[in-house]
């Protein structure tokens, strides 16, 4: 066996910025992530029913997170 490794790794380089794409997405994911969630609470908890805006948001939401072929 090869001591080297050869897994996938992202790294920055002068040529490659593929690390921050990454770091950036993920940000934004998780960002989406959590203002839907406090909007559910908000909703299910404190405010009204769950309306059309909220149905639009959860289906933006599915769709930015699923893999490209939905």
């Amino acid at each position: 066996m090869s001591s080297e490794n050869n897994g996938a790794r992202i790294a920055v380089s002068a040529d490659n910025h593929e690390a921050f794409i990454v770091i950036t997405a993920a940000i934004g994911v998780t960002w989406t992530l959590l203002v839907l969630g406090i909007r559910m609470y908000l909703r299910t908890r404190l405010n009204g029913p769950i309306g059309i805006d909220d149905v639009a948001a959860i289906f933006g939401t599915v769709r930015e997170i699923s893999p490209p072929s939905f």
